[in-house]
């Protein structure tokens, strides 16, 4: 039996968890399925949403000792915290920083060792808790999100690397649901680790 597509089938279905409390429990925000019957912007925007869901999810209930731990031994920088605020920098650098050639306003914290370069700032600010870094990290995802309702998947960035043709929001959309995913599953290795340390659990 053929389905034929109805009107809502290109529509973005929602992944987000507005309303919710910022650290509920991991099971308050359960991102629904991709649709399957979409066009290729609507189809990478819902699996993107789907892993911007689930970073809300692995730090959900995280109390402030947890989320600032960096249990990976040679990783002193790599926190729960620090992930988010890379999260939060990739999201602003690739959707208005590349595509639209804003300035970068936004700054990328180390993941494992001290980051290099004049402008970078080396960790979340000491009293930024992880529910104010979850706050920012989904207020720029929204602005991802006007940013690729703006655009066409072929439209090309207005900043590229020196001898490299500048990507498309096709590429970003690919790259960052392969970031965000692989981040995700950072931030549930990180989370296993801090709640097998007694003096780290949840509260």
């Amino acid at each position: 039996m053929v389905r034929l597509r109805g009107a809502g089938d290109n529509e973005r279905m929602d992944t987000t968890c507005d309303g919710r409390p910022a650290l509920a429990g991991p099971g308050a925000c359960r991102p629904a399925p991709p649709p399957v019957w979409a066009d290729e912007t609507t189809m990478l925007s819902a699996f993107l949403d789907r892993h911007r869901a689930s970073v809300r999810r692995a730090c959900a209930g995280l109390s402030p000792a947890a989320s600032a731990a960096a249990p990976v031994p040679g990783s002193p920088h790599l926190t729960v915290r620090g992930v988010v605020s890379h999260l939060t920098w990739s999201e602003h650098h690739w959707f208005e920083a590349v595509l639209l050639g804003r300035p970068e306003r936004v700054a990328d914290p180390p993941e494992g060792a001290p980051a290099a370069g004049p402008g970078a700032v080396r960790r979340p600010a000491p009293g930024s808790g992880l529910a104010d870094l979850i706050a920012g990290y989904e207020a720029q995802c929204e602005r991802s999100r006007t940013v690729t309702a703006r655009l066409e998947p072929r439209s090309g960035a207005r900043r590229s690397r020196v001898g490299e043709p500048p990507v498309t929001l096709r590429w970003v959309l690919i790259h960052m649901v392969e970031e965000t995913a692989a981040h995700v599953g950072q931030l549930e290795m990180l989370r296993g680790l801090v709640e097998a340390d007694p003096l780290r659990r949840l509260p």
